[in-house]
């Protein structure tokens, strides 16, 4: 007898068309995608994702061209969960019509068995009519599927493939079912902030929305992706500050995963970065983790959490000195700043003139580094100049000739000097600091006004974290820059 679908549409073989017994036949779910990318089962999704994956008929019997007499299949589903899939460039040969979602019933012929879960189905029916079903080379696209989802799933949702009817003898069989996850929010929590001393380790729990079920689990997990960042040197970099760990927790460059088991109960599970105790003053430095892209199997995407590690060792200072004497013509003489020891010693010994200690001096520590400018004895300036501003280093380099010029001044970059912290710049262009900071003030000694010509002596600028120092030069007069550095406390 021949095979018929759940609808009574009989696949009979062809006038003078044997209908030989075979072994399968196959549908596989191939081309899956997620809002057309690429993806795997499970697939995790969200309200108004779309899913949509080709029906692949990847073995007929034995025969290859095929020449077995039909299939009825049937693509079954949860309604409520998915809706009613868009079903498109149907295979036209031996097509014999297209079914519309019914109940699902009638859908267990070849040993096909039923979808669990699944309540509707669409089928689909083919059938030989005067030569092998279907007329050419597997495997071969039966037709596409779509499915927009009207939201997230509560639970584990299943889509799977079987037939109403097959050619006579054959057994039916798929990859399937393709399995729909509710994709989880991911949230970041730092719970303790780091130092060297110990060392104490930085916690950040990275937590779930949901738990991840077995059925959504890809060998036996869910991989969460977080990327690195601050001022602290990663792991894997030479002078690393801090090693990642934790149950799950793994990283890589500046990557790092976390995979939650399958298991229907986790939730959260921690990052633990454990600082180095090196023997370098670097002040307080920052870790942060950052939710990436990863897979798409989740959401949260950018959330941003961080922390600081405490320096174990104390950090530099940056001791103020001043020349009145080798610059009698500068008003209010010329500043220099050290946080070199060796440096320090050296001004102190009078390797560099008649430069005093004012008793002013800074710490050093922070996210950015401090660029060192010196111009030169003859043409000068013979100065210093300090900034934390890129922008204003950068220029300053590419403006730098080489070799330095006899007769044109030019500052020169010596290197950096050491971190600090920049200031916040409003929209209104007013500036502060960062919480835990202080400001340092710059006053400049208006060797080149903003208007009018040049004065006769160097550009030198004094860098002070005492507001009244400025003004006091401002009488001399100096320039009030305002505030261009943050420093520790």
């Amino acid at each position: 007898m021949a095979p018929t679908t759940a609808s009574g549409l009989a696949l009979a073989c062809a006038a003078l068309l044997a209908c030989t017994a075979h072994a399968t036949q196959t549908v596989n779910f191939t081309n899956l995608t997620r809002n057309a990318a690429a993806v795997a089962s499970p697939v995790f999704v969200g309200s108004g994702d779309t899913v949509k994956f080709d029906a692949t008929l990847v073995a007929n019997g034995s025969a290859n061209p095929p020449g077995t007499g039909g299939l009825g299949l049937c693509l079954e589903y949860k309604r409520s969960a998915t809706g009613d899939p868009a079903i498109n460039n149907v295979l036209s040969n031996g097509n014999v019509g297209s079914g519309n979602p019914t109940p699902l019933e009638g859908c267990a012929a070849g040993g096909s068995t039923a979808t669990a879960g699944a309540d509707y189905m669409v089928i689909v029916p083919w059938a030989a009519l005067g030569s092998g079903w279907p007329g050419g080379t597997i495997p071969v696209k039966l037709y596409d599927a779509q499915f927009a989802l009207p939201a997230a799933p509560v639970a584990p949702t299943r889509i799977g493939f079987a037939a109403s009817a097959v050619s006579s003898g054959q057994q039916f069989t798929s990859n399937g079912p393709l399995v729909l996850c509710g994709k989880p929010g991911v949230t970041l929590n730092r719970t303790a902030n780091g130092g060297e001393a110990g060392p104490a380790a930085i916690n950040v729990d990275v937590a779930l929305s949901a738990p991840i079920p077995a059925a959504c689990g890809t060998a036996g997990g869910f991989a969460v992706t977080l990327t690195l960042g601050g001022s602290a040197t990663p792991p894997g970099l030479a002078n690393a500050d801090y090693a990642i760990s934790g149950n799950g927790v793994s990283a890589s460059g500046s990557n790092v995963t976390v995979i939650f088991p399958a298991d229907g109960a986790t939730t959260t599970l921690t990052v633990v970065a454990t600082p180095v105790a090196d023997s370098a003053a670097e002040g307080t430095e920052s870790v942060t983790l950052t939710v990436a892209a990863g897979n798409g199997n989740y959401n949260g995407v950018g959330n941003s959490v961080s922390a600081t590690i405490a320096d174990n060792a104390p950090a530099p200072l940056v001791v103020e000195y001043l020349d009145t004497v080798d610059f009698p013509g500068s008003p209010g003489g010329h500043f220099f700043y050290s946080s070199d020891p060796a440096e320090q010693a050296a001004v102190d010994g009078g390797a560099a003139g008649a430069f005093a200690r004012t008793g002013r001096q800074f710490r050093t520590g922070g996210t950015k580094p401090v660029c060192r400018f010196y111009g030169s004895i003859a043409p000068g300036p013979n100065s210093h100049f300090f900034t934390v501003d890129a922008d204003e280093c950068n220029a300053l380099r590419a403006a730098q000739a080489t070799p330095t010029p006899t007769t044109v001044q030019q500052w020169n970059y010596e290197g950096t000097a050491y971190l600090t912290t920049p200031p916040d710049i409003a929209g209104n262009g007013t500036r502060s600091c960062p919480a835990n900071t202080v400001p340092l003030y710059r006053a400049y000694n208006n060797a080149f006004p903003p208007s009018g010509p040049r004065n006769p002596w160097d550009s030198n600028h004094r860098f002070t974290p005492v507001q009244a120092d400025v003004d006091a030069l401002v009488a001399k007069g100096w320039r009030d820059e305002g505030i261009v550095f943050c420093t520790a406390p």
